[in-house]
């Protein structure tokens, strides 16, 4: 089945099983725990900057030192800062490997053509629990992870650093539960009702990404 085809199957999966809006390193395989809270550090002059998501909420993209060989997995991370007076919840599912249309991992050229899109899509195989929602207090930072292979396949003889671009994105405002899917019924979360302070939108940032040839 063509990608584009399969990330409109996620799609629609995941939007049948809740109720929208308008608008460190693991296995992939496996869920991530939720990650204790901490305040802000100063900035360094080295460190990227934060993007503002709006509604409270600022980003960040994390990229360890390189550079990197093709070949290489990054565990990349992804930082979530509570810029506001009331705790706020993202919805990020703990197993990277069935993030897709949630959090992406876009790669491209230094001149700007596009090389490959992570994780690859994967409708089943996930069942979403109140631990897919984490809070963050006010004035407090999260970070999560996130791998990103550097294909050789996808890469090929693309010169220069690469740059990495992730998009989060978020619509869901409740989870009612009661929708059969081929992993099982979900289940009503947060008692079915609006999940408290839970952020709404789309969001992009950039990093480099260095190379070695």
């Amino acid at each position: 089945m063509p990608r584009t085809a399969v990330r409109t199957l996620l799609a629609a999966t995941l939007l049948s099983a809740c109720t929208t809006a308008t608008p460190v390193t693991i296995p992939a395989d496996a869920p991530q725990a939720q990650p204790a809270a901490t305040p802000p550090t100063p900035p360094s002059a080295d460190e990227p900057a934060w993007t503002d998501a709006g509604g409270g909420l600022s980003l960040r993209l994390a990229v360890p030192p390189g550079p990197y060989k093709l070949g290489a997995t990054i565990d990349v991370g992804l930082e979530f800062r509570n810029d506001g007076r009331d705790e706020l919840r993202i919805y990020l599912i703990q197993a990277p490997v069935f993030r897709a249309m949630q959090s992406d991992l876009a790669l491209f050229a230094a001149d700007g053509k596009f090389l490959d899109t992570q994780p690859e899509p994967h409708p089943h195989g996930y069942v979403v629990s109140e631990r897919d929602f984490p809070a963050i207090p006010p004035d407090a930072v999260v970070r999560f992870s996130q791998p990103l292979l550097l294909d050789r396949d996808r890469i090929g003889g693309a010169s220069g650093d690469l740059q990495l671009r992730w998009t989060y994105r978020n619509s869901v405002e409740s989870w009612s539960g009661g929708v059969q899917t081929l992993d099982g019924p979900t289940h009503a979360l947060f008692g079915g009702g609006p999940i408290p302070g839970i952020w709404r939108g789309e969001v992009r940032t950039t990093a480099t990404v260095p190379l070695t040839r």
